[in-house]
Parts: structure tokens; C-alpha cells; sequence
């Protein structure tokens, strides 16, 4: 009995002093760097950053600089969020070494600062260019690490790509290699109660048009309905009056570089207040695209008090944002822009 507690006994050491061992591998002592800039001679080189790319496992982002702002390169060069852009270049400028960690490659991924193409990885390497192409600093980004009393400030891990050494840094670093996390998604907002028209187009069957006389009117109605049909539901009907407000979008590609199928929608939605806004709607690589377009008519009644962004901004204004540009907007959207008389209807 007593040598069988002494093997468990040994048994149990010898795994308490490897678990120590493994995680003192991880967690590195503080060395001779700590506190170190991490790429000392970034701030000097700062508005000579041009270029940015943010690698993920599957998903790339290239950003450029382009005059005073910030393009999405990979997106026909469609404007980019220059503050979140310009917080990223001054977050890598004072980024600080806490600490040397592990240097074993089996255990990057506990820090997530393997080889971003390393299936499953969470890694995002970044890279800075300088406007003459030149890589002037480079890191892969990994996990973050919560603030604690001997260390309260905001960290992650890191490692700079090529060496071994896997590091605990000072930061926050905003990254993602997901075009959409660095466009302003959200493309305008056109309240349901200052719709008075729905017209749809198809290439194959007669128009859908909704009307409405009379901003006061709850529910719009559906015109030229066959004979021997009656409309299917007031709500879908109702519900394509607010297909504007909240308008986002989860992709972008340039209008010129589109070949429009024969199967194109055209919607076009008025307002009260004279707003008319032209969508060409389709699947574009099996996928809900449309392009908008904005124009000011008469006014049919007193502008709605509601505050959306349309209201405040000129058609110029918002045709210089969104005329040239084809969005990916959300399914539900696409589908009741692009309703038929058939989804609309049934028989009586």
C-alpha cells in the first residue's frame, strides 16, 4: 500500500513539475526589452505610410493611401474609415515589449501567433509600406491578454513574422483582415413614413407599383391587380415601404466593372418631399447586389419631421457617395426590391 502512494505521489509530481515547466515556457520572464518600443523607428516614418495589408487565414485586406484619405485596394478602390486607419498606423508606433514569451512553434497557437495560413488560425499579419513599397514594419497579431493589477494596461500577443521569439505587447490593435470592417457600412436611411411609391421592374412580367395619397395613409395599395386576384398579404405589402431606412451594406465592388445579367431589376421608390431614388437590383456571383441612384423631384407634400440622413444631404451629396459603386446589401432587402406581381397576389 504505501509503495503504491509513493509511485502515485511520484506520479503526480512528475506532472505538476512538466505542467510548471510547459507554463513557464508561455509565460517567459521580462526581459532586458521590457518596455521597449517595439518599432522605434516607426514615429518618424509616419506620414510616409501608403500602404497596409491585414493577412487572415482565408480573407486579405489591402489599404492605400490615396491623396488626404484611404482606399480599400482590393474593392476598386472604394474609400476607406481613415480613422480607423489612421489609429492602427499610431497604434504600431507605440506598441511596447511586456515580455518574451514562447519560442516553441507547437505552442504558438495558445497565443494565436502561428502562420496565419495555419488552418484555423485567429493570427492577422500586418504589414506597413511606405510610399516608395518598402516594408517598414510587419507583425502577426494575436490573442489579446486582459490588464491585471502588475499590469493594467491593455496587451496581446504578437510576433514579428520570420523570427521565433512570440512576444507580450503593450496595445490595442483594431485589426481585421474583413474588407467590411473598414468601409463606413451603413449607406443611408429613408423613413417608411415618407414613401409614397414602390414601382418594380421586371424584364419578363408587368410592373409592381405601390402607392400611397397621403402621408397620413397607413397602408399603401397594390395597382393593377389581375382579374380574378386579390392582394396576398397587407403586411409583405406595407413592409416594402421601409426597404430604405437602415440601408447597409456587407460588400462593395466599382459600377464599371459590372456586366449586368439579362434578369436585372430596376426599383424605384418616391417620397412625399420629392426624393426619387433608382435601384438596379441583381445576383451578382450569386449574390444580392444593387446600385442606387438619387434624384429631387416636385414635392407631393411637406417633408416628413423624421431625421434621416436623406433629408439632410442633396441628391449630389449622395449620388457622389453611392452612383458609382455597387453594393451587397441583405437578402431580405433584395428580395422585396425584386417582388412580383405573383409574390404579391392570390386568387380571390
Amino acid at each position: 500500500m504505501k509503495k503504491q502512494r509513493f509511485i502515485t505521489l511520484l506520479v503526480v509530481t512528475v506532472i505538476v513539475v512538466m505542467t510548471a515547466a510547459l507554463l513557464s515556457t508561455v509565460r517567459a520572464p521580462q526581459t532586458t526589452r521590457e518596455k521597449e518600443l517595439l518599432f522605434p523607428r516607426l514615429e518618424a516614418a509616419i506620414n510616409d505610410i501608403a500602404g497596409i495589408e491585414l493577412t487572415g487565414y482565408d480573407s486579405e485586406v489591402k489599404l492605400a493611401r490615396q491623396g488626404e484619405g484611404w482606399v480599400l485596394a482590393g474593392n476598386d478602390n472604394y474609400p476607406a474609415d481613415f480613422d480607423k486607419v489612421r489609429a492602427l498606423i499610431i497604434g504600431f508606433a507605440n506598441f511596447r515589449v511586456l515580455g518574451e514569451k514562447t519560442r516553441r512553434p507547437h505552442l504558438y497557437p495558445r497565443l494565436s501567433v502561428e502562420n496565419p495560413d495555419t488552418k484555423g488560425s485567429r493570427a492577422i499579419v500586418t504589414r506597413l509600406y511606405n510610399s516608395a513599397g518598402d516594408e517598414v514594419a510587419a507583425l502577426i497579431i494575436g490573442r489579446e491578454k486582459t490588464g491585471n493589477a502588475a499590469n493594467p494596461f491593455p496587451g496581446f500577443y504578437g510576433r514579428i513574422p520570420d523570427t521565433e521569439t512570440s512576444l507580450l505587447l503593450q496595445g490595442q490593435p483594431d485589426v481585421s483582415a474583413d474588407p467590411r470592417d473598414w468601409f463606413e457600412t451603413g449607406l443611408f436611411s429613408i423613413a417608411s413614413d415618407r414613401v409614397s411609391e414602390v414601382r418594380i421592374e421586371h424584364a419578363d412580367s408587368e410592373p409592381v407599383l405601390l402607392q400611397r395619397s397621403d402621408p397620413g395613409q397607413a397602408d399603401f395599395q397594390l395597382q393593377n391587380i389581375p382579374e380574378g386576384k386579390k392582394a396576398q398579404s397587407l403586411v409583405i405589402i406595407n413592409r416594402m415601404g421601409a426597404l430604405l431606412e437602415d440601408m447597409v451594406a456587407m460588400d462593395v465592388r466599382a459600377l464599371n466593372t459590372v456586366n449586368w445579367p439579362g434578369d436585372t431589376v430596376t426599383t424605384r421608390v418616391s417620397t412625399f418631399d420629392g426624393l426619387v431614388v433608382t435601384m438596379k437590383l441583381a445576383a451578382l456571383d450569386g449574390q444580392p447586389f444593387a446600385n442606387f441612384r438619387f434624384e429631387k423631384t416636385v414635392a407631393a407634400a411637406p417633408a416628413s419631421e423624421s431625421d434621416s440622413e436623406a433629408t439632410a444631404l442633396n441628391t449630389g451629396e449622395l449620388n457622389r457617395r453611392h452612383a458609382d459603386w455597387v453594393y451587397l446589401i441583405q437578402d431580405f432587402k433584395f428580395r422585396d426590391l425584386t417582388r412580383t406581381m405573383d409574390d404579391l397576389v392570390r386568387n380571390q
